[in-house]
């Protein structure tokens, strides 16, 4: 991560563009306080994408199997039956 204020950015501004195109961060300043990070369009693109959710896969499984309705409940009780974790506060 690289800090630098605005207004050294607007001086070096293409090298910047550089670095972020190579992978770095650039987290610009405004008063010490970052406002904006510049970084490659790849990592920009990579952090849009849609992200895979559980309720998205039973949506996906549900319109698939259409003829199979089940109901948030029962979707639900599948996370409530899991097998509990062993724990104790002792050692």
């Amino acid at each position: 991560m690289e800090l630098t204020t605005i207004a050294a950015a607007r001086s070096h501004l293409t090298q910047l563009v550089h670095r972020a195109e190579d992978g770095a961060e650039i987290h610009l300043t405004r008063h010490g306080k970052p406002v904006a990070v510049l970084i490659s369009m790849e990592r920009f693109n990579a952090m849009r994408a849609p992200r895979s959710s559980m309720f998205l896969g039973i949506k996906e499984w549900r319109d698939v199997y259409g003829g199979v309705d089940l109901t948030d409940d029962e979707i639900g009780s599948w996370r409530m039956n899991q097998p509990a974790r062993d724990f104790s506060w002792e050692d």
